[in-house]
């Protein structure tokens, strides 16, 4: 068997017996392999391996409470442009689980909801909790405030939907 090999500037021409030959095909399977993985692996996945990925979660999540607390000093603007935040941070993040990200980004918008009943926007109010509850059907804070806005709107029908799921 005969192969050709090129390393720097040298080339040769080198004759193979049988038991280099055995070495060759090995060598030459293994680097096969191993280019395929290298090549498969390049081209998907976030980069953050599971570590990171709870790191960035739990991250986005501690940017809540302090930004509640804007809420309770009545800092609604101030909420409202730190929710915002959160928002931005959780759609730029990534590697974050969708079920996380929508959580996060649910309690956001619950929050800027409840910021909006305070500065009397009840529009805006209901549009925030409308998006929280579509991000996260869970949070029963979002449904109390869609509902409290319908029911200021004297829209009825809707209280009931929204305090029977």
């Amino acid at each position: 068997m005969r192969i050709w090999l090129k390393h720097g500037e040298a080339e040769k021409i080198m004759t193979l017996d049988g038991k280099n030959r055995s070495r060759a095909r090995v060598s030459l399977g293994l680097g096969a392999i191993i280019m395929t993985c290298g090549l498969t692996a390049c081209g998907g996945g976030t980069g953050f391996g599971p570590g990171a990925i709870q790191k960035r979660e739990d991250k986005l999540r501690d940017e809540l409470p302090p930004v509640w607390s804007l809420y309770k000093a009545a800092d609604f603007q101030g909420a409202i442009d730190s929710f915002t935040n959160t928002l931005q941070e959780a759609d730029a993040l990534e590697g974050i689980e969708i079920g996380v990200r929508n959580q996060v980004k649910a309690e956001a918008q619950d929050g800027i909801g409840w910021c909006f009943i305070q500065l009397q926007d009840l529009s805006a109010a209901a549009q925030a909790f409308s998006i929280a509850t579509q991000l996260d059907r869970t949070n029963a804070d979002a449904w109390v405030g869609r509902a409290g806005v319908a029911l200021a709107l004297g829209q009825y029908a809707d209280v009931l939907s929204y305090t029977n799921i």
